[in-house]
């Protein structure tokens, strides 16, 4: 059975840990900067997982926009990151005009921060990553590239 990796808030996690041990890892982490979020985590395929962010967060604006505390929660980068170089930020991706308390990135661009993060650490290819925002949970599946077999 191959084996990947991927990140969670900063913290490389390997699909051969149990989901326990991944849970219980990357709560006691969220714990110290973000103690409303619960975190679950569920392999799905051979080759899919799924992450879970149970928080609050009002998404203001409907479209395919991420915002940048949902970013935050899966990438552990600091927000200064997704803010613009006027307010102190040193943006990574394009921003959009802040709404609300937050700065909207379009999803795109976070769909490939996530996935060049992921491959350039973990040195694997991704086949696929969905980003659902909601009201009160993120959901991030993340499909892996299938190694060919060697003949």
């Amino acid at each position: 059975m191959n084996t990947h990796q991927f990140i969670v808030f900063a913290q490389i996690a390997d699909t051969a840990i149990s989901k326990e041990n991944i849970e219980t890892a990357i709560q006691a982490i969220l714990n110290q900067h973000y103690p409303q979020v619960i975190f679950h985590y569920n392999q799905l395929e051979a080759n899919e997982i799924e992450l879970i962010f149970e928080r609050d967060l009002n998404y203001a604006i409907d479209g395919n926009l991420i915002a940048d505390k949902d970013m935050m929660l899966l990438l552990g980068l600091p927000k200064c990151c997704f803010r613009p170089k006027k307010i102190g930020g040193t943006p990574i991706v394009n921003i959009l005009l802040p709404f609300g308390q937050n700065y909207y990135i379009p999803a795109l661009e976070c769909y490939e921060l996530y996935k060049m993060c992921t491959e350039q650490i973990s040195g694997q290819e991704i086949k696929a990553v969905q980003i659902n925002p909601e009201d009160h949970k993120l959901t991030v599946k993340i499909e892996f590239q299938e190694k060919e077999d060697e003949i």
